[in-house]
């Protein structure tokens, strides 16, 4: 790995930072400084800033409970950024983290958060069958009739768009309110099916993506490292 790549993934600074740093003699490698951002290191090396040795950055891999009001985007337009809500001991890699199957401002719960783009493309993909399944809790205007809910699940041709709907599951907790299992990702899609059907949805939560599960102990604002199993879920494929 390039000298300047590897500083700026491990401290969390921009490139043209660290190019400063070298020019002002505060690197070095293997006790000798250096002032070469393209020179390759690996994790052999004894790479030390300003006195102190950099560790190789260990990529991160999370979830967030988001609540309503908040946006998915590294940006405050709008709406403020879900990444507001980390602590100030992710600043320095907020400008790292994706989002790995965003939430509209209106939609709480589950969110999957990481440094790894590799690992955000595996979850994303829609070549990608463990990337597929999606659980929300659905709380609707009015009761859900027998004949929309299966036309729901059967699969329905949405506005704008040429093919239907992959079939769907969907669990029914009471008239008005039902769980609905997805195996695709398109825009506003939960919301847009149920208009469909001439119903509106007045509350949307997601509560699970693949095997990884949103736990009543992680309240609205909170976050958690993902298990080494909850990660290897998407990479076994």
């Amino acid at each position: 790995m390039r000298l300047d790549k590897f500083i700026c993934h491990a401290k969390g600074i921009t490139r043209s930072e660290c190019k400063r740093l070298l020019h002002r003699g505060m690197v070095t490698v293997n006790q000798e400084i250096v002032k070469n951002p393209g020179l390759r290191v690996s994790s052999s090396d004894n790479v030390v800033l300003s006195g102190a040795s950099v560790q190789r950055f260990e990529d991160i891999y999370m979830l967030l409970h988001k609540p309503p009001g908040y946006a998915c985007s590294h940006l405050d337009d709008g709406a403020p950024s879900a990444l507001n809500l980390l602590p100030e001991s992710f600043d320095a890699f907020k400008a790292k983290l994706s989002f790995a199957g965003r939430l509209d401002v209106g939609t709480t719960g589950l969110v999957l958060l990481s440094t790894d783009g590799q690992w955000i493309h595996r979850v994303t993909s829609p070549k990608q069958k463990r990337s597929k399944s999606k659980q929300y809790r659905v709380t609707l205007a009015r009761p859900l009739l027998d004949a929309d809910a299966r036309a729901v699940e059967s699969g329905l041709i949405l506005k704008g768009e040429p093919t239907p709907t992959r079939p769907c599951v969907i669990t029914l907790h009471s008239d008005t309110q039902c769980d609905i299992e997805l195996s695709e990702g398109r825009y506003h899609q939960v919301r847009r099916m149920f208009a469909a059907v001439g119903n509106h949805v007045d509350a949307l939560h997601r509560f699970a993506i693949g095997n990884i599960q949103l736990d009543d102990q992680i309240k609205a604002g909170a976050h958690r490292a993902l298990t080494q199993q909850e990660i290897e879920f998407f990479n076994n494929d």
